[in-house]
């Protein structure tokens, strides 16, 4: 009970208080959405996420207005943003998985066990990073009293080596993530995008990824996005419209 009370005061003081539900949508997005009118829903939702872009439900219900109207790109980049601010929101996973798999994708890598993936995401990368250097500043508080005093250093040590093994857990725990393509991922928003061995209409395209697929963007030329397309274990120049950065 004591360790649970301590996370969840270090969650706070990382990412601040988390909302315990949806919060409500503008009556008018709503409105549209409920009557059926799928397009000016979106373009409702596109203007309340622009004035709100750290409100996951905003793009939650953004993502289900592209999907009604056969956007799964659209409805792709939309979910995954949400996910990426409130990734333990069972809708929010549901709905980004049911339209990956749509697309011909999947939210879940493969050879990864769910149950493992759910933990591995169960923190945003905002409240990830904010709980390391919370650790990092705690653990150098009884570190530090540990090198003027013997007596100190026999009480302060342990929880010292407990809050810095944290630290460097949590540490391990974003490099991990950043090696995993979290960091820049791209959803393909066209009806394909053409991977070219160039940055450039002149090369030859060498591959095609279908709309909705998520690629890793390695390096930006101009109009173009270095990426790297990991089922096919491929890497080439995509242009930049037919992606939306996540």
């Amino acid at each position: 009970m004591k360790l649970n009370a301590a996370l969840a005061v270090l969650l706070f003081c990382a990412n601040g208080a988390a909302p315990c539900a949806a919060q409500e949508p503008s009556a008018d997005a709503a409105a549209l959405y409920q009557a059926g009118q799928f397009e000016q829903a979106a373009s409702a939702y596109e203007k309340l996420s622009a004035a709100q872009p750290e409100n996951p439900y905003y793009l939650y219900n953004l993502g289900n207005a592209y999907f009604k109207i056969n956007r799964i790109g659209k409805a792709v980049a939309c979910y995954r943003r949400a996910f990426e601010l409130e990734p333990r929101d069972s809708d929010i996973r549901a709905n980004l998985a049911f339209a990956m798999r749509k697309a011909g994708d999947e939210l879940v890598p493969s050879g990864m066990p769910e149950v493992l993936y759910t933990l591995y995401r169960y923190l945003s990368q905002k409240e990830l990073g904010g709980l390391f250097w919370l650790l990092c500043w705690f653990s150098l508080i009884p570190g530090t009293a540990c090198l003027w005093s013997a007596r100190a250093r026999k009480i302060l040590l342990p929880p010292a080596l407990a809050l810095g093994a944290g630290a460097a857990f949590c540490g391990l725990w974003l490099l991990a993530r950043s090696n995993t393509g979290d960091l820049n991922p791209a959803v393909v928003v066209q009806q394909q995008a053409e991977v070219r061995t160039g940055p450039g209409e002149n090369f030859t395209a060498a591959a095609s990824v279908p709309e909705g697929h998520t690629l890793d963007i390695l390096k930006t030329q101009d109009d173009w996005y270095l990426v790297a397309v990991k089922k096919e274990n491929l890497k080439g120049w995509v242009k930049a419209s037919a992606l939306e950065k996540i």
